[in-house]
């Protein structure tokens, strides 16, 4: 039986969130989703930012913040990648989950109209 990481994760959460047109769609939306008054600030302790040099999957997860939302607060932080982990970022920006799933059920709805 093969696992990969993309399988887990994909039948973990809907492919939707990575879809490239869905992320430009959050791109477009990076001023609101982080003046939104459902944002939240997190906290990162200093060791956490130790332990979790390059490895803001480990970080985000240490944090419970759902890996669905990992790519978009990584944006909202102004960081490009995965392994970017700011030696003096104590806080964080994180979306609200209900926030973002309202986008997406947008996105997915027009694309559905569109495809038919």
């Amino acid at each position: 039986m093969e696992a990969t990481v993309n399988k887990m994760i994909s039948s973990y959460i809907t492919d939707t969130y990575f879809d490239s047109d869905f992320r430009n769609v959050l791109e477009d939306h990076m001023t609101f989703l982080r003046n939104h008054p459902e944002t939240a600030i997190v906290s990162i302790k200093p060791i956490d930012l130790v332990k979790y040099a390059f490895d803001l999957t480990g970080l985000l997860n240490n944090l419970n913040i759902p890996i669905n939302l990992h790519w978009v607060v990584a944006r909202m932080n102004g960081m490009y990648s995965l392994t970017e982990v700011k030696e003096d970022m104590y806080q964080i920006l994180v979306p609200s989950s209900k926030v973002i799933e309202n986008l997406r059920q947008v996105f997915v709805n027009l694309k559905n109209a569109q495809n038919n």
